[in-house]
Formats: structure tokens, C-alpha cells, sequence
């Protein structure tokens, strides 16, 4: 069975990034876990959506009117079984059929400013916090590969963009959808200015020892609005409190890339299927604090 990683197709794409005049800010993902693409004996081949609205009250931003599933023209509604649809939650009633909310739409059977050839969902959906879900399973069998999702609301049509889902391509044709990897090789490097500082700190007195006492030039008894002179000598400490240390800061990095490869030849063949990073910046704040330590 293909896994998922090996997947030719997207399994998420996003019209809110699309810019034009009014926009319909609409993501859709592949759902993998309930998804059955690749079927075991007994089951049936299952595809399940999720349409998220992430738009604001921005008015450029426009509701969803419905939803278009571009499947290949070789599969018709007699192949599509356990449709389901849910909207913010609260599953929606199936009505199959030209004046129904689920129809599929051939070449020649619609009008081409308000649809398009496929699967179409007649449902609506806030552009800023509505979810929808949709799901769908097929009696045969087919190729997965990049299928069309068109999007209509408010005289306004988002297509363009495709993601994972039942087409009827020719073998040939469907080979030619397989993703290539490459690998590049690179060595970065990264400067490291260190600036030291220091910082006096809130001085404070203390008393050190009892007071000491002197008698004065004159004698003070029995004098009228006399005076007594006396001298009090305090030995004090002083804490001033002194921070000394320094601050690193990366500069831009530098890159000296190697040569382009298809095969990875740098990861041990156990290790292949993880990705093995390394921090040169962390290495070079672990120097750092070594060279501190043995310097102070």
C-alpha cells in the first residue's frame, strides 16, 4: 500500500492567499485519518474533506455559495455511495439529484458562470469561522491523484488549486504525477559578537562596631542655657554590588552550498527516514561558556 508521504498530490490548499478583487477565503485539507484512499479487501475507497473559512469582515472577503469536486469524467454518481456533510457540526440532509443539494454536473448540463463540470456540494459557509466536512465513498477503486476544487460564491469563482482526490487517468498519465526529491547539501556558518558590560548597582551603609564617645572642650553641669560639645566616631562598610558579564549576538549567516543530489548521501541508510539536524549556533554558544569558565 503507498503511504501517505508518498502521496502524487496536495493534501491542502488554501484560497485565502489568492489576491484579486474579492476573494473567497476558503482552506480545504485532505482528512488522512478518516480517509480510506488505498482500500483493503472488504472496503471501500473513502475520501474526506474539511472546508474552513478564514476570512474577516473585511468586504473583499464574500461567503461560500457552494463547492465543486472536478472528478474525472469517467466516474459517475452511480460510483459515489455514503455521502455526508456536516456544517459547523450538524450533519445535513443528502438530496441527490438535479434540484437537489448534491448533483453531479457532465460537460453540456450547466452554465458555465454559475458551475462547473464535477461533484458539486450546494451548501453555504461563513467566510470567518465556518467548518465544513464532506465525505464521500466509491464502489470502484481509483487513482489518486490532483483533483480541482472550484469554489463559488457571490458571482465570484476561486479555481485553480487541487488536492488529493479520485481521477480516472490513464496509467500512463498517472505515472507522470509522481513527486521527485532532491537533496542539497550546505554549510552554514554564523558570526558571534560578544560585548561585556558592567552594572554598579543601589550602594548601601552599614554600621561596623558600637559608637564612640569624647567629652567635649568644657563641662556641661550646672551652667544656664549652656552648651556640651561631644565627638561620635562610627566606622561604616560600604556594599556597592558590581554585574559583570556579556551579551552574544548572531550576525546574518553565510552558506557555502554543495551539490545538488537525488539520493541523500549524508544520512546512514538506518537513519533515513529521520531528519538529522545539528545547531551551529548552540555549539558556538557551548565554546563560548567553556572559554569563560576557564578564563575566570
Amino acid at each position: 500500500m503507498q503511504e501517505f508521504n508518498e502521496l502524487p498530490c496536495s493534501i491542502g490548499i488554501d484560497y485565502s492567499e489568492i489576491t484579486g478583487d474579492y476573494i473567497l477565503p476558503f482552506a480545504i485539507a485532505l482528512d488522512l485519518n478518516s480517509s480510506i484512499l488505498y482500500p483493503q479487501s472488504g472496503e471501500l475507497q473513502r475520501f474526506c474533506y474539511l472546508i474552513t473559512g478564514k476570512g474577516d469582515l473585511d468586504t473583499v472577503n464574500i461567503d461560500l455559495d457552494h463547492i465543486t469536486f472536478a472528478l474525472g469524467g469517467g466516474i459517475s454518481l452511480q460510483k459515489i455511495t455514503n455521502i455526508t456533510v456536516a456544517v459547523n457540526g450538524i450533519k445535513q440532509e443528502i438530496i441527490l439529484g438535479e434540484d437537489g443539494n448534491v448533483l453531479l454536473l457532465k460537460s453540456g448540463e450547466f452554465n458555465a458562470e454559475d458551475d462547473c463540470e464535477g461533484l458539486k456540494f450546494d451548501f453555504g459557509l461563513d467566510k470567518t469561522d465556518g467548518i465544513m466536512s464532506i465525505s464521500f465513498d466509491l464502489l470502484d477503486t481509483y487513482p489518486v491523484g490532483q483533483m480541482e476544487v472550484i469554489l463559488f460564491g457571490r458571482d465570484t469563482i476561486a479555481k485553480g488549486l487541487s488536492i488529493c482526490g479520485p481521477v480516472d487517468y490513464e496509467e500512463a498519465e498517472y505515472i507522470i504525477n509522481h513527486v521527485a526529491t532532491g537533496y542539497q547539501d550546505a554549510t552554514v556558518s554564523v558570526p558571534i559578537t560578544v560585548t561585556p558590560y558592567v552594572n554598579v548597582g543601589q550602594t548601601k551603609t552599614y554600621l561596623c562596631g558600637d559608637g564612640l564617645f569624647f567629652a567635649g572642650i568644657s563641662a556641661c553641669p550646672g551652667t544656664v542655657n549652656g552648651t556640651c560639645q561631644f565627638t561620635i566616631t562610627q566606622n561604616i562598610c560600604v556594599e556597592v554590588p558590581i554585574e559583570i558579564g556579556s551579551i552574544a549576538t548572531a550576525s546574518n549567516l553565510s552558506c557555502v552550498f554543495g551539490d545538488v543530489a537525488k539520493e541523500n548521501k549524508n544520512v546512514p541508510a538506518s537513519q533515513s527516514d529521520k531528519v538529522q539536524t545539528q545547531s551551529v549556533y548552540g555549539k558556538t554558544i557551548k565554546n563560548i561558556q567553556t572559554f569563560f569558565k576557564k578564563n575566570t
